[in-house]
């Protein structure tokens, strides 16, 4: 087992050789593949299985899982355990830019894309506004683009596509209208069609299930979810109605 195999490229050479000549087997672990992409190196093609590794789930937590806690602090491991999760991150973040992105050389100006994290965090469950953040940034939009692909590639952000159905593979995505009616995630693939709206409120109000009826009306086939904040399991107008705990902790049984 290797980790951050990323700041030692040239060994990759070393374990593709070993793999071929005496079969041995290796768990490669990184946090960033953007060394590996500019060093143009051997990544292992055809003969790797790429995984990859996200934070704590709400059922790995199982009775420590608090949906408030979490809300606020996210689910690193360390955050998860540490008695003081606030000064945690803020060394995580502290630590990210030295190490990650001024030592790798990822980006000239620091201050521009300390500046820029903060800005793109009020994005995060929202469509996405390049030109916004540049604006609030004082940046170039093309530098925000860039800075956006730093963040991807070291495995701090994901950016969900807007759905299609005429995808030919299996899409995780979201929609919205000219309108402005919303559905916050879209699932369409070998296990069936559905359509989630998430809600941070304790009560399902008939209100919120406006994008979930437009979705249904546009595809008749989807089966539609609403997940509150709240405590009970209903169903109301086809829509399924379920507790953000019942949700996290028993998500396989939904998608």
């Amino acid at each position: 087992m290797i980790d951050e195999i990323q700041k030692v490229s040239a060994l990759l050479d070393k374990v593709h050789r070993l793999i071929q000549k005496r079969g041995l087997c290796f768990v490669l672990t990184g946090s960033s593949t953007r060394r590996l992409k500019r060093a143009n190196v051997n990544l292992l093609a055809g003969r790797a299985l790429t995984c990859r590794m996200y934070p704590l789930t709400a059922k790995e937590l199982g009775g420590d899982f608090d949906l408030a806690r979490s809300l606020k602090y996210g689910h690193l491991p360390a955050a998860c355990t540490s008695g003081n999760p606030e000064m945690f991150l803020k060394s995580y973040v502290k630590t990210y830019l030295q190490e990650e992105i001024q030592q790798e050389g990822l980006t000239r100006n620091l201050p521009a894309f300390s500046r820029f994290l903060e800005a793109a965090s009020f994005s995060q469950g929202s469509p996405l506004n390049v030109a916004a953040i540049a604006r609030d940034c004082a940046v170039n939009r093309k530098v925000v683009e860039n800075y956006f692909s730093i963040l991807r590639d070291t495995l701090l952000s994901y950016e969900i596509p807007a759905f299609t159905r005429r995808a030919k593979r299996d899409v995780i995505c979201y929609r919205r209208t000219r309108q402005g009616t919303e559905v916050d995630f879209i699932l369409y693939g070998k296990r069936g069609f559905k359509a989630i709206e998430v809600k941070h409120s304790a009560r399902a109000r008939r209100e919120d299930f406006k994008g979930l009826r437009q979705f249904k009306k546009d595809h008749p086939k989807a089966e539609l979810i609403f997940i509150y904040s709240g405590a009970h399991r209903y169903h109301e107008e086809g829509i399924e109605i379920v507790p953000a705990e019942t949700f996290l902790k028993g998500m396989e049984e939904f998608v």
